[in-house]
């Protein structure tokens, strides 16, 4: 078969296979690359740290005992009392005030801190970091000394 030949069955192939919607157009092919970029940019969002290692000592269930204010005031009666946390392995943390769930997020570990990163803007736990831990006390503030609560935690 000569070139010629080729190339017109080559065209009568595109053709055809244009005529089936077989081959994307260039609008179908961004819309697909747009919606891949899309969830592949939502999936590194939701990035969470698994808690492992020495840190497994702060899974569980936790309640509040006292709140401190700023850098160091302790507040004897917790400003927020029957908070219950819940730390769980995949990186995930729920709290509860009286049983009724009031935040969820996930955690990461952030300049050696494990950071709570809330779904909420507006939350109790949001940027605050596990400051301090061992395996029945848990000190939750921020990672620097300013007027903001913190919180302490029991099993």
């Amino acid at each position: 078969a000569s070139f010629n030949d080729r190339a017109t069955q080559i065209c009568k192939t595109l053709i055809f296979c244009n005529y089936l919607n077989l081959i994307p157009t260039p609008m179908q092919l961004n819309k697909t690359l747009f919606t891949l970029l899309f969830f592949l940019c939502l999936l590194n969002a939701c990035k969470k740290d698994r808690i492992e290692g020495d840190n497994a000592v702060m899974l569980g269930t936790w309640h509040t005992t006292t709140t401190t204010l700023g850098c160091g005031i302790i507040v004897g009666i917790p400003t927020n009392p029957h908070l219950k946390l819940e730390i769980m392995e995949s990186g995930r943390y729920k709290l509860y005030r009286d049983n009724d769930k009031i935040e969820t997020g996930r955690t990461q570990i952030i300049n050696g801190y494990v950071t709570f990163k809330s779904i909420k803007s507006e939350s109790q736990l949001n940027d605050k970091v596990i400051r301090y831990f061992n395996a029945d006390t848990l000190g939750i503030d921020l990672n620097s000394c300013k007027d903001d609560f913190a919180f302490r935690f029991i099993r």
